[in-house]
């Protein structure tokens, strides 16, 4: 399941870096633009595939990390 978020989360990040005027008609924030938050939510998604293939491979303290990441990205 967090591969699949994982991949989804890196498809919107690279989508509204690249055009965020797709999603909506003013990108401008407070805080910075769309863009700032796809590029956060590609980085986002890159932890969570790396976490998932630490899972993978039987590192305990990925395990931990999952959940780190997990909650950060429902933040997000």
């Amino acid at each position: 399941m967090l591969v699949i978020i994982g991949c989804f989360n890196l498809i919107y990040g690279i989508a509204t870096i690249a055009n965020p005027h797709v999603f909506i008609a003013n990108p401008y924030y407070e805080l910075g633009t769309l863009g700032t938050w796809g590029g956060i939510t590609l980085i986002i998604g890159v932890q969570q595939l790396l976490a998932e293939a630490g899972v993978m491979a039987g590192n305990q303290l990925a395990h931990w990390l999952r959940m780190a990441v997990l909650e950060v990205s429902a933040i997000d």
